[in-house]
């Protein structure tokens, strides 16, 4: 055994999912959205949640965010003996997120991917930062995303994502089994509007899908 002459270190990565943030094309944003206003005006629903089928664009943006995903963080190789691939769930829900509402997503145990797209962010993050705080603590979480996870130690963290207008357009994939938390507005009357959607991972021969079909938010 040979001994360095000097220390070196090095860093071994461990299995541990992210959050990807993917900003998607201009097209396809003004095509998504148009269709949206089409549905939701043409649609009686008093859930304010509406089904919507993507377009083939939206859909092909989708599967290439999930499978830069996947081999962006190993998803799913650690039930698979090769790299999955991707089967994105065409059929997605549209949300209009009220006023003062909180969402909050279920707690899952199957190893499928998950994802929003933010469509309509209706206030101005400065105003709702004026707003007083609704958890006293030193974090305002008006309008605001929280994701929640467990640490190596068994720790529990969170990680929180602004929504205000910037974020409009924006992609966030991530885990199905990450809880999140999507924070009330206080000053617009208009609705936040998102589009949720799934992904399983399938095999190299698409025969064996990690995931089970289940309701989101």
């Amino acid at each position: 055994m040979t001994c360095q002459s000097q220390e070196q270190y090095q860093q071994l990565e461990i299995y541990n999912p992210g959050i990807t943030k993917a900003q998607i094309f201009a097209d396809i944003f003004n095509e998504t959205r148009k269709e949206l206003e089409f549905v939701i005006n043409n649609s009686a629903n008093e859930s304010n949640q509406y089904t919507y089928m993507l377009s083939a664009k939206l859909e092909n943006f989708i599967s290439a965010v999930a499978q830069d995903y996947i081999q962006r963080y190993k998803f799913g190789s650690e039930y698979l003996p090769l790299m999955p691939t991707v089967k994105v769930s065409q059929v997605s829900k549209i949300n209009l997120q009220k006023k003062y509402e909180f969402r909050s997503s279920e707690y899952k145990r199957d190893h499928s991917l998950e994802w929003i797209l933010f469509m309509q962010i209706p206030y101005e993050y400065g105003d709702e930062n004026k707003v007083s705080k609704i958890i006293e603590n030193d974090t305002n979480f008006n309008s605001k995303l929280e994701f929640v996870y467990n640490t190596l130690n068994s720790g529990i963290m969170s990680h929180c994502i602004t929504l205000d207008k910037s974020i409009e357009g924006t992609m966030l994939m991530y885990p199905g089994y990450m809880k999140n938390i999507m924070y009330p507005f206080y000053t617009s009357d208009d609705y936040r509007v998102f589009l949720t959607g799934k992904i399983w991972t399938l095999n190299q021969e698409n025969k064996y899908v990690i995931g089970r079909q289940k309701d989101i938010w």
